[in-house]
């Protein structure tokens, strides 16, 4: 087994950048409004799995049914497990889709759109948080 396949600097420049749009998403936007660390702690550690299986399984070929399998695990798993407010599970679909993209973008998607796309998805986060908190509030002082 080799060493190395030339791709492990591919792996750390990619992982820098998504355990860096994690951070900004989970620390500025999440935790600043919501501050509940187990979420937080939660979230990091899905970015950070996802990442990796997502990237050391990308050259892996998967039968459908290994898929769906896979899917069906995370479905049992979420049915036994307490609820959990929708917002906080926006954030985890958010993590985990941030940690998909960062790991599976092909090779015709230059780091421009990638950073893009990262960059996008903050945008929308802050943007959403600070427009909602916003409101929120006015509509509390509106009805005091």
């Amino acid at each position: 087994m080799p060493l190395t396949n030339g791709f492990f600097f591919e792996l750390i420049l990619r992982f820098l950048l998504n355990i860096l749009v994690a951070f900004v998403i989970i620390r500025f936007s999440y935790y600043r409004y919501q501050r509940n660390e187990t979420y937080a702690f939660t979230y990091y550690l899905f970015n950070v799995l996802i990442f990796f299986v997502c990237y050391l399984l990308s050259s892996v070929t998967l039968s459908i049914g290994f898929a769906f399998g896979l899917f069906a695990v995370f479905a049992i798993l979420r049915y036994r497990t307490f609820p959990i407010p929708i917002k906080e599970m926006t954030y985890l679909f958010m993590v985990i889709t941030v940690g998909v993209m960062n790991a599976l973008s092909t090779p015709e998607i230059g780091i421009l759109e990638l950073l893009f796309a990262n960059a996008a998805i903050v945008i929308v986060v802050f943007y959403s948080e600070h427009h909602w908190k916003k409101n929120s509030l006015a509509e509390i002082r509106g009805n005091l």
